[in-house]
């Protein structure tokens, strides 16, 4: 996985003095991944890109972050890192495969008592 950030858009918010940053983040995804989405919201994404995506090896989230309309690209390029680097280190977290370990199940399913997972 070469790409990390993908800048989608910028769009002026409110009085004009701040601007809203749209991108998406490729996040390497938990050793046992969940299948994801069949292709990524970035139309120029490669076929093996958007398998990557589907079989859930890379998670693709959209962001948002707002900064000072005159931001320079370097502003831009250190929030959106800092914004991907503490996604990934969220998504760290499911390495050993626990990616359901805090989800509950649904009573009538589990014989009618809830059950952590």
């Amino acid at each position: 996985m070469a790409k990390e950030i993908i800048i989608l858009d910028d769009l002026s918010q409110g009085d004009g003095t701040q601007m809203i940053v749209e991108a998406l983040l490729w996040l390497v995804g938990p050793t046992n991944p969940v299948p994801g989405p069949n292709a990524s919201l970035w139309s120029k994404a490669s076929a093996a890109e958007n398998a990557a995506i589907q079989n859930g090896s890379v998670i693709e989230e959209k962001v948002q972050v707002v900064v000072p309309i005159n931001a320079q690209f370097a502003d831009i390029a250190n929030a959106l890192s800092e914004r991907w680097s503490l996604r990934q280190a969220y998504w760290n977290q499911f390495k050993g495969g626990g990616f359901l370990a805090n989800m509950f199940t649904d009573p009538n399913i589990q014989g009618g008592v809830w059950q952590q997972g």
